[in-house]
């Protein structure tokens, strides 16, 4: 994962106050079995590496997150969407009804998929088909990852699987 997010070309963060409960684990049995045991994802050695960066969920983000909540938005969508909103960053975001409400309501915040920062990673550091191919089938088997069929990349992902 620390490649991938390192490759991006604009910091990728995870709120102070989120990262404690996102990403808690993906499947750690062997192949053959993944769900066999779960295996504790640090996130802390991501931002002691650089590859993702920690940052605060500031009073002057309350506002903001409270009226994105009553827009819909859950916990983590207010926090992130606040805090991206005062920093000038993006999202990254696969809950394509939460994307499409989030670009009507500030399309000034970008947006960005599991699925783009795999395929710029592949292109960036000119990964070879076969390894692409080999992350792609371990985010899905250990860590859930499904892409919708409406996602822009969904035809580049099945042509990898």
């Amino acid at each position: 994962m620390g490649p991938i997010l390192s490759a991006y070309a604009a910091p990728i963060g995870v709120a102070d106050v989120l990262h404690p409960r996102e990403m808690l684990y993906i499947w750690g049995g062997p192949d053959q079995d993944v769900r066999r045991h779960k295996i504790a994802v640090n996130l802390w050695s991501l931002i002691a590496a650089g590859a993702l960066v920690e940052f605060p969920f500031k009073d002057v983000d309350v506002e903001m997150a409270v009226n994105l909540a009553a827009q819909g938005f859950d916990n983590s969508e207010c926090v992130t969407v606040a805090v991206a909103y005062r920093l000038g960053w993006g999202v990254g975001i696969d809950d394509i009804p939460a994307w499409r409400r989030i670009a009507a309501l500030l399309p000034q915040v970008s947006l960005v998929s599991t699925s783009q920062l795999l395929k710029y990673w592949v292109d960036t550091q000119c990964i070879v088909i076969n390894d692409a191919r080999a992350v792609l089938q371990s985010m899905r088997r250990r860590g859930g990852y499904r892409f919708s069929k409406y996602d822009g990349l969904a035809d580049w992902l099945q042509r990898l699987i």
